[in-house]
């Protein structure tokens, strides 16, 4: 499982795009492949955001080679990324397209920090992003905290949202959450369905 891989972050700028991504390596390579400089771009520049993010994508991709087999079989990668599949890309440089059509990934986790329609709209909007591809699961997280989800309706909501749109299954996040809005014997309820991470 690999959680929110990316450049680590904050900070951003004006416009939301992680500030960080400008290392020797990936500077010095980008000059070479471009003959621009990073630091005369803007920092959401097409061509230098699609660079960095070509950097994350190699690290899964490490990862992936450098995986043990166990009983002749790979182990799987999931990935826990942003709910938002655009802001992932432009902001910070997380290439879930790229990461499915080259087979690195076996599951995506999108965090849906959302309230129920909206984790249906997201679920949805990430199957039509990634149509024509096969080959992965999607496994929409559902979060219980604060005001999200965090009654037996609003989670049996959320839940129903994510499968109406796509997913295939949920994981439930925070185990805080589920504490504090004592909603164990609701995941119970979930799990029979055989459905939930």
């Amino acid at each position: 499982m690999l959680d929110y891989i990316r450049y680590p972050g904050p900070p951003a700028d004006d416009n939301g795009t992680t500030l960080l991504g400008y290392a020797a390596p990936i500077v010095d390579s980008f000059k070479e492949l471009t003959g621009r400089d990073p630091f005369s771009i803007a920092n959401n520049d097409r061509e230098w955001v699609d660079h960095r993010a070509g950097f994350v994508t190699q690290t899964i991709r490490e990862i992936r080679a450098a995986l043990p087999k166990r009983g002749g079989q790979e182990l799987e990668i999931s990935v826990c990324t942003g709910g938002l599949i655009h802001d992932d890309l432009n902001r910070l440089f997380r290439d879930w397209r790229t990461w499915i059509a080259q087979g690195l990934v076996d599951t995506l986790c999108p965090m849906l920090y959302f309230k129920p329609e909206q984790v249906g709209r997201e679920t949805r909007a990430i199957r039509q992003t990634l149509e024509g591809e096969s080959g992965y699961n999607l496994y929409s997280a559902l979060c219980i905290k604060y005001d999200l989800l965090n009654t037996p309706e609003l989670l049996h909501q959320g839940y129903a949202e994510a499968m109406e749109g796509g997913a295939d299954g949920v994981c439930i996040y925070r185990a805080d959450g589920l504490e504090n809005a004592s909603l164990w014997g609701e995941i119970e309820q979930l799990g029979k369905s055989g459905q939930t991470g």
